[in-house]
């Protein structure tokens, strides 16, 4: 019996409908590989916002710092720093610290490294170029009002110094953006971000940290939407939420190229282009970030 071979038409046919599908299925994945990402993120921040409520457990009522000087001297071999992620020393050889993220404040109570940082903030470059292992930084912002460093006027922040557990930031998807390339803006890890507004003890004023219009004036612009335009935040009561940033009305090249970028501020209203110091509002801009809601600090 003769058998009949498909035509070139058929051919084609056949062809257009595996490309059809395929245009159809790629994203289907890809979307899917995003939101696992997403899921192991929110996973990885809880598991990080209850090591720090057992931290809190240990040490009286004390939260934990963002970082704690080692006692050896200042700098030389030997001299070292731990962080809440993991430990810096000066041990000799091409990198001036080596850097070691089992070793850091919250280590004893998590027993795994990998979940400090983000799936997708994992590719973000690292400003610490001269750090050994600089690359394994996490890619979280701590909010610097709540993660301080001990001092001798400041030993720690306790818990019950904060007022809503639930509505202030803990730390957040983050990522330093303040340098930029043409209308581009360079990323890199980012250790903290700076509430909206920081108030000065010495002037008795607030002074605007995301308006954009300085280099010292883009540190609390650092919530970064790497998951579909979304962030994934740690509140300090534990829980975690995705928000998608808060951009500034303004049209500034580095606004600009943040708002591209999904990198903004996370506030519970919109925020002017610039705010100015007197504004009555300021309470509401700053109050996930800061410890007394009604004055804003």
């Amino acid at each position: 019996m003769r058998r009949q071979a498909f035509t070139l038409i058929e051919l084609l046919v056949v062809i257009a409908i595996i490309a059809i599908l395929a245009a159809i299925l790629f994203p289907v994945f890809a979307q899917a590989k995003a939101a696992a990402k997403k899921t192991s993120n929110t996973s990885n921040l809880k598991q990080i916002g209850l090591a720090s409520l057992l931290y809190v457990s240990d040490y009286d009522d004390v939260m934990v710092p963002y970082l704690v000087r080692g006692d050896g001297p200042a700098s030389g071999l030997g001299s070292g720093t731990m962080w809440w992620h993991g430990r810096t020393i000066r041990e000799g050889g091409p990198f001036v610290l080596n850097y070691y993220r089992n070793q850091g404040l919250l280590y004893p109570y998590m027993k795994n490294a990998e979940i400090q940082d983000c799936p997708v903030g994992r590719t973000i470059a690292t400003p610490f170029t001269t750090w050994r292992d600089g690359q394994l930084v996490p890619a979280y912002g701590t909010n610097q009002n709540v993660w301080v460093q001990p001092s001798a006027t400041i030993p720690g922040l306790n818990l019950s110094q904060v007022e809503e557990h639930s509505g202030t930031v803990s730390m957040a998807d983050a990522v330093n953006a303040c340098t930029i390339n043409g209308s581009s803006v360079a990323q890199t890890k980012s250790f903290f971000i700076t509430p909206i507004l920081t108030y000065s003890t010495t002037t008795g004023q607030f002074s605007d940290r995301g308006s954009g219009s300085g280099s010292a004036d883009c540190f609390s612009s650092r919530i970064h939407g790497r998951h579909s335009g979304q962030a994934v935040v740690l509140w300090v009561d534990g829980h975690v939420k995705s928000s998608r940033p808060t951009f500034r009305s303004g049209g500034t090249v580095r606004q600009e190229a943040r708002r591209a970028a999904n990198i903004g501020e996370l506030a519970p209203r919109a925020l002017p282009a610039v705010i100015d110091p007197s504004d009555p509002l300021i309470p509401e801009y700053n109050r996930f970030w800061s410890l007394n809601k009604e004055s804003g600090i």
